[in-house]
């Protein structure tokens, strides 16, 4: 058996964030990010939930005509080894196992609450790679131990990206705090409502 895919030249996300340590500017970041949110959405209205999203999981593509910004590239979301219909359920999981790479998983998702996952987790975990993006860091990162790295997840709340990157432009960081919210019900509903709120962004429109 074997995969023939495109062919990505750029590698991923990840692989491109290490060699450019400079942080990217506002603008180049909401693009990505709305690219982004839209092939999520797109996967959502075919019923698919990734659950792993995270930018080892961002691959980059030479395309002169769609580059993002700052970024020589076009991304795409790539490898839903992890991913589930939203009307099945998925008798492979262990009920209470914890599913997805803990330092991008939603409050549910770390809980192991695989009944309550929907769209509106992996727009969580977008916010999670826009935090990143936006502060050079991630928002919980306790490597001492992966106990604690849930508990905070499900518990804390993330440093202001104010904190760290005061030049940030508020709306933009509004918008990351939205996806990041621990209810559900408070951050954006739909990968396309984040979709929306970054294009306004990019047009210095007012966003939600």
């Amino acid at each position: 058996c074997y995969i023939a895919t495109e062919y990505c030249d750029g590698g991923s996300l990840a692989e491109w964030l290490c060699r450019n340590e400079d942080l990217l500017d506002s603008q180049t970041i909401a693009m990505l990010m709305s690219r982004l949110s839209d092939g999520v959405h797109y996967a959502h209205r075919a019923g698919i939930l990734h659950r792993d999203l995270k930018p080892s999981n961002i691959l980059l593509q030479s395309n002169p005509s769609e580059r993002i910004g700052k970024i020589p590239y076009t991304a795409k979301v790539a490898d839903f080894g992890l991913a589930k219909l939203e009307t099945r359920i998925d008798e492979m999981t262990v009920s209470g196992a914890i599913v997805g790479s803990i330092h991008y998983m939603a409050p549910e998702q770390a809980m192991g609450n695989h009944a309550d996952l929907d769209a509106r987790t992996d727009v969580y975990a977008l916010g999670v790679i826009l935090y990143r993006l936006l502060a050079g860091v991630l928002p919980f990162d306790n490597e001492s131990s992966h106990l604690k790295l849930l508990r905070d997840i499900v518990e804390n709340e993330t440093t202001s990206i104010h904190a760290i990157q005061p030049e940030v432009p508020r709306d933009l960081a509004a918008i990351c705090t939205k996806c990041l919210e621990k209810k559900p019900s408070k951050r954006y509903q739909t990968a396309a409502e984040l979709r929306d709120d970054l294009d306004r962004f990019v047009r210095s429109e007012p966003t939600i």
